[in-house]
């Protein structure tokens, strides 16, 4: 108890700086393996691909925050820990598209291949391919994903607004149709 009243009052205090954000991540930085020490995807540990799945969350939560730089090292590193981390591939392909660079829709292609039923990666490819005024790539992405993430409440939203920007007063109505059939309650969780 002792210990931790410690503990807990240099942190508090700011004395501690050993879990800094930079100190954390340089800890990260070294204990995960490079490229060629990467071990095969069925020898994945759950630890590390939980560990991925989190750095991909503070990437995304720092670039929500205007933190562009730390996001990249933190995206880098979640791919690092585990490259088949559908979500550390969204976090990298934020990151890029955040920056305009192209190589953020192959990240969300990536994403997408790896785990179809991760509608993020659906909704941020939709959304790049329609930011670059790709509306055929957009319906693409929206109906793949809709098909693969259904309850993903986005999606069909987004595929509505496209729907309704493009003037198609039948797709939104089929669109309209398909989420009756799905959701007979009304309710979209």
């Amino acid at each position: 108890r002792k210990a931790l009243a410690l503990g807990a009052a240099r942190f508090v205090d700011g004395v501690d700086g050993q879990l800094a954000p930079n100190r954390v991540l340089e800890a990260l930085d070294g204990a995960l393996p490079r490229r060629s020490e990467r071990a095969p995807p069925g020898k994945r540990g759950a630890a590390r691909a939980g560990a991925a799945q989190l750095l991909a969350h503070w990437s995304d939560l720092e670039l929500k925050n205007g933190g562009d730089p730390q996001a990249k090292r933190l995206a880098a590193l979640a791919l690092r820990a585990d490259g088949a981390c559908a979500e550390a591939h969204v976090a990298l392909g934020n990151v890029l598209d955040r920056r305009g660079d192209a190589a953020a829709e192959a990240c969300f292609e990536d994403a997408v291949a790896l785990d179809p039923a991760l509608g993020p990666a659906h909704a941020a490819l939709a959304a790049l391919r329609r930011t670059k005024g790709d509306f055929g790539g957009c319906r693409a992405a929206l109906a793949r994903g809709l098909d693969d993430a259904p309850n993903y409440a986005h999606l069909w939203h987004a595929a509505a607004e496209l729907e309704a920007i493009l003037g198609n007063l039948d797709g939104l109505a089929k669109l309209h149709e398909r989420a009756r059939d799905a959701f007979p309650s009304g309710l979209l969780l």
